[in-house]
Parts: C-alpha cells; structure tokens; sequence
C-alpha cells in the first residue's frame, strides 16, 4: 500500500513539474511553453475563424453547421466536416484511451478524438491556432491545449495510448534539417523516435501524410504543399514540404522502433476522406470495379486533366499496384506486435457531402465473413453515421431513403467503367448499346402498360438504376447494388437513362470532351439514338425531375441546384483546367468586389459623416453670420447712440454756452441797474416814484 502511494505520489509530482515548464493563460485556457517562440505557421484563416467561434456554437463532435463558413481552401480544410471521416474510420481501435494530438491545426479533429476517448493533450505551435481550438471546443472538458514545437515539446504526460499526427510529418524536414537526404532521414527518425517514447508499450502511433508518388501527382493536380506539377514525383528538386513513398515511411517507422505497421490508403486523400482501403490481400481477391468516379480535386493549384481518373484507378487494381500509387495513406504502429491494427472492414466508404441533410450521412463497408455460416465470404455493411445523427429511413411526398444493413458483396465490372471506356474509346455503338442495355433491364423487372403524355412509358422505376450502380457478372446479367432510394411516383423510363448520362458526361467530360459540346447537346445527341423523339424540352423536362430528387436528397435549395446546373450543362465546356482556373478568379473577383463593396460602405459612411460635418459647419457658419450681423447691428445701434449722445452733448454744451451768455447779460445787467441804483439821478427821482405807485393805486 505506501509503494502504491509513494508511486502515485511521484507521478503526481513528475506531472506537476511537467506543467512547471508552460505558462497558463486563463482568458484563453491554453498553456504556453516558457521557452517558446511563437511558431509562424499559419494560413491567414486564423482571425476569421477565432471571430466566427466567438459567435456560434457547433457540434464538437460532427461540426457540419459550420460548413457554411467556407469561402476559400484553408477555412474548407479547418471546418468541412468530412474532415471527421479519417477518425471516424478508426474508431473501433482509437478508443476510450489517453490521446496526444501533435499539429492540433485548429482542432476540427480534436473533438471528435475527445468524444472516443478519456482526454485528449492537443499541442499546436502557433498561439492563433490553439486559442481558436478552445473557443471551437468551449464547451469540452477532456482537451487541454497547449502550445509548443512538436519537434522538441515537453509533453504533459508521460505516456499516451494514442498519438495522432495528421498533415505534419512532411513540414518537420522543412523546419528543422538542412534537406539533404542524410538529414531528412534523421530528422525524421529522430522525431518518430521521441514520439515513440512518449507511447505506452501497447501504444498506437496514427499518421496521416500524401503520398508523392499519388496517383493524382501523375493525372494533373499540382503537388499540395506547393502548387507545382510533379515535384513530389521528381524528389523536390527544391526546398518545400516533402512527402514520402509507401517504402520510406515503413523504413522510417521501423528504424524508430515500431514493428508493427499497417497501411491504409486514402482517397481522395486524408484531407478530406471518402474512401478507405486497409492494405491486405484481401483488397485484390475483392478487386471492386469503379472505386472511384470523376476527377481528383485540386485544392490550390491549376490542375490539367489528362485522362480518365476512373480508368486509371480500375487499371492500377487490376494490375495490383494501387497501394504504391493511392494519394494518400494512413498508417498505424506500435512496438508491440500483440497490438491489433487491422479493422474488420477492408473497404469504408463514407456518403456525407451535403451539409443540409446529415439524415442520410452513411458509410459503406466490405467485410470479410469470420463466422461458420459462409466464412471466408465478402459481404457489403451499410450504416448510419451516429456522429451525424443519421437516420435507417426517411420519406417525402415523392422520394423515400430506406437504408439496408447487409447485402451480399457481387463481384464483376460495373457499367460505369464499361460505359467510360466505350466514350473514350469513341464506340458510339457500343455506348448506345450499354444504355440499351439498362433500358431493357428496367422493362423486364418493373414491366407497365402506362406511359405519360409523350409516350414515355412509366413504373415505379428505382431512382438510382444508374451505370454507377449496376455490376455485370460476365454473363450479361446485371445485379443491382445500391437501393437506398425509393420513388413513390411513376417516373418514365427516359429519366433513369438520362441520369446515367448526366453524371456520367459531366464526371469524364473535363479531358473527354474536346470537341467544346454542351452537356446539353452530347445527352440529347446520345438519348436520340434510344429515345427517337427525344428534344431539348424533354431535356429540360428530365433536369426538372432531377432536380426535384437532388433537393430531396441533399436539402439544397431548388433555385440554387437549378442555377447550379443551369451553368454546367448549357455552356460550352472550357477545357477543365481553364474552367478551374476561371472559378478561382471569379471566385478571387467576387471577393474582390465584396472588399469593394464594403469599402464603398465605409466610404458612404464616411461620405454621410463628412457631408454631416459640412452641414454641421455650414449651420455653424450661418450662427456666426447671425451673431455677427447681430453683433454689427449692435455696433451701428451703439454708433447711432453716440451720435445723439454727441449731438445732446453739442446741445448740451450749447445750452450751456447760451446760460453762460445769458449769465453775462444778466450779470451786466445787474450791474447796469446796481449802477442806476447807486446814481444821484436815481435818488433824486425816488420821490416822483413813490408818487406815482400812490396815484396808481388810486386809480
């Protein structure tokens, strides 16, 4: 009992001082190695995406919502959710387990790593990255996120269950080695066998990285890392970001202690996962005809379209040289040769493009019977994604979705493949042969005396009784695959052909179709040969069916699928990397004309404010006329004043001039009289003056 407490005990302080070494910001809740310098590997999708995930809240786990966010390839590569498909495959074996995530990016795989197992240590080197990884998984208690360089880092725990390493082995040579061969190899080695020490003995490395010698590198599409034709396949003749062949990641792998190794390949490639192949010889005795259908997409560069990229694949099977050349792999490793790393599944495909309707989000397997009752059988296992919510079954007014669990796995070569190879080969007879082909089939097995008003004739015809989803056994008979829609209307026979061509011209034509046709016109062409009256308004008539079924299927918007197609099928085709390269100018144009559209706002705005302050000015200017008009007004009324303060002063002044005149007067006057007075003649006249004051009185 005190071993086991002294033991906990030092582990517990072994981790405390691991967590010595980084600094814990709680606003963000991120930990920040002390001695780190910010690593500078970003995108520029960083600030836009810390803004959204301050103003929605997404599922952690199947984070399809966001998609909406998308507008360019890094915010696609850091929010689509079928991102999720490369974990989701690997849950049965990366499980309810200790999990660290090195290159985290901004956590679109954390999540769903969280949500299997008991925690997850995601570290990452940039500190944008990391704190948009916690404001996206706000709401996860099992991650803690720390920043640091995942080639030197002070990992928090002392073992792990689990590391996962996705799209990061390739820039470790770019950072830290001198890129010459010798240093390459040792860099890596070096950092797988770190790795290897930080995983418990059981332990299960995950890695996830391109393949240079992919089929698409071959095809047209530019190399990932750096937008240039055949670089990868060439041995990077310059310094960039490097992937590596099947034969290098093993012998690096096994020169850093891991015995155990099993590979997985992808396409279109672990980026955005739709299929998955376990490596096994299996795979070549299953040999699927039409793995894969179109083209691969080019997420950066200006792809060329070379040849038909269905074609190559179904050759590369059938010659067995598909795991050499697959765009991508997964591989799994552990120390231990008692660890399992195969699935049950040989082949996962997963259905779950369309974000407006996860109901139908399913995967398909191919498995191999382990039972007594028919061991060693192939059969197909189809199931909703529980991540997604998906549903067995759902119904509208015109279409149902009934998904079934198991069927058995027909071997043979699809139509599709027949049908591209007669197009490519410019067997007209031999393409209208294999519609023909379909047609008869649907008359024999959905047999009806009904047609519509065109004299087309109608049953309750399955949907999807496509090319695609039609195998021929060799003996001419036809085995259909794939059930899972279901029409509760009549639909005429024409229609099911005419979706047969529609993906099918539109999958092959960016190298197929040279002659500059619409789709438009080399389907209508095409279904005259079957259908004799067959125009343009049955055309249109067809497309509004289908668009119809898409709406049902996907939950996209009719108007949006109708403009969408609209501008696939009734333009003349450029040729597709030209077409590629338009979209991607458009696209840049289109932000360009939003940058310019919100400039123009914000010079509207300044404009208002500007005219508001002129305004302001001109108001300001006509109060200071006023006052000053008011003010002169006061000045004249002040002048007026003083001049009749002047002119009763002049009065004034003359007023008093004219009393000291009259002063003087007066006072010569009263001298004159004092004078008078004081003359004898005055006095000697005093008495006739009295006399005569006594006559008057008399009188």
């Amino acid at each position: 009992m005190f071993v086991f407490v002294a033991l906990k005990l030092y582990n517990d302080v072994e981790k405390a001082m691991k967590l010595k070494n980084y600094i814990y910001r709680s606003a963000e809740r991120i930990y920040i190695n002390r001695k780190l310098a910010n690593l500078d590997y970003r995108d520029s999708s960083e600030p836009y995406l810390s803004a959204i995930f301050d103003e929605i809240e997404d599922n952690p786990v199947y984070p399809y919502k966001s998609r909406k966010y998308i507008k360019d390839w890094p915010t696609r590569y850091h929010l689509d959710h079928q991102r999720l498909n490369l974990i989701e495959a690997f849950k049965d074996i990366i499980n309810n387990g200790s999990v660290i995530e090195l290159g985290a990016g901004t956590g679109i795989l954390t999540g769903l790593l969280a949500y299997y197992n008991q925690f997850v240590d995601a570290i990452e080197g940039n500190i944008d990255r990391s704190i948009v990884i916690r404001k996206r998984l706000k709401f996860v208690d099992n991650v803690r996120v720390f920043v640091d360089d995942i080639y030197k880092a002070d990992l928090p725990e002392e073992k792990y269950d689990f590391a996962i390493i996705t799209g990061v082995l390739e820039y470790i040579p770019y950072y830290h080695s001198d890129f010459t061969s010798t240093s390459i190899k040792n860099t890596i080695t070096t950092f797988l066998k770190n790795l290897s020490k930080t995983l418990k003995e059981k332990g299960i490395l995950f890695l996830a990285i391109e393949n240079k010698f992919g089929a698409k590198y071959f095809s047209g599409c530019s190399e990932d890392h750096n937008e240039k034709f055949f670089s990868g396949i060439m041995g990077y003749p310059f310094k960039s970001p490097i992937t590596f062949s099947k034969p290098e990641l093993a012998s690096f792998l096994q020169d850093s202690g891991f015995s155990n190794i099993q590979f997985y390949h992808c396409f279109p490639d672990y980026k955005l996962p739709k299929l998955l192949i376990r490596e096994c010889k299996d795979f070549y005795d299953v040999a699927p005809s039409e793995l894969w259908r179109g083209y691969f997409e080019d997420y950066t560069g200006d792809r060329r379209y070379l040849f038909s990229e269905a074609l190559f694949i179904e050759n590369l099977i059938n010659s067995q040289m598909l795991f050499e050349m697959s765009n991508s792999f997964v591989i799994l490793a552990s120390k231990s040769n008692d660890v399992n790393l195969q699935t049950d599944w040989i082949i996962k495909k997963f259905f779950n493009s369309f974000p407006n309707n996860t109901k139908n989000h399913h995967s398909v397997e191919i498995l191999k019977e382990q039972g007594e009752v028919g061991k060693g059988q192939y059969y197909v296992k189809r199931e909703p994604l529980k991540i997604a919510n998906a549903t067995w079954e759902f119904s509208g007014e015109e279409y149902a979705y009934r998904l079934t669990d198991k069927s058995d796995f027909i071997k043979g070569e699809s139509l599709y493949i027949k049908l591209v190879k007669a197009l490519w080969a410019q067997d007209f007879n031999e393409s209208i042969h294999i519609l023909n082909l379909i047609k008869t089939n649907l008359l024999e097995r959905f047999p009806t005396n009904q047609y519509d008003e065109e004299n087309y004739q109608l049953s309750n015809y399955p949907v999807d009784y496509t090319a695609w989803n039609l195998i021929e056994n060799g003996k001419g008979e036809l085995a259909f695959i794939d059930t899972k829609w279901v029409t509760k209307k009549r639909l005429p026979i024409d229609f099911i052909i005419f979706r047969t061509l529609l993906y099918t011209l539109y999958e092959e034509s960016p190298a197929l179709n040279k002659s500059r046709h619409t789709i438009k016109d080399w389907i209508i062409d095409l279904m005259k040969q079957i259908f004799p009256n067959y125009d343009y308004d049955r055309f249109m008539y067809n497309l509004a069916l289908e668009t119809d079924f898409i709406a049902f299927a996907t939950g996209e918007n009719k108007a949006n699928i109708a403009d969408m197609r609209n501008k696939i099928f009734f333009s003349a085709p450029y040729p597709k990397r030209l077409e590629d390269k338009l979209i991607k100018i458009q696209s840049e144009l289109e932000q360009e004309r939003q940058n310019k559209s919100d400039l123009q706002v914000k010079i509207d705005s300044l404009n208002q404010e500007l005219e508001q302050e002129r305004q302001n000015k001109v108001d300001l200017q006509a109060k200071i006329d006023s006052l000053n008009q008011e003010l002169e007004q006061e000045r004249q009324n002040k002048a007026d004043l003083q001049v009749k303060i002047d002119s009763l002063n002049q009065e004034l002044e003359q007023e008093r001039q004219n009393k000291t005149d009259l002063q003087a007067k007066i006072d010569e006057l009263t001298k004159e009289i004092a004078k008078i007075y004081s003359s004898k003649s005055w006095m000697l006249t005093k008495p006739l003056r009295w006399a005569r004051q006594k006559l008057r009185k008399v009188r």
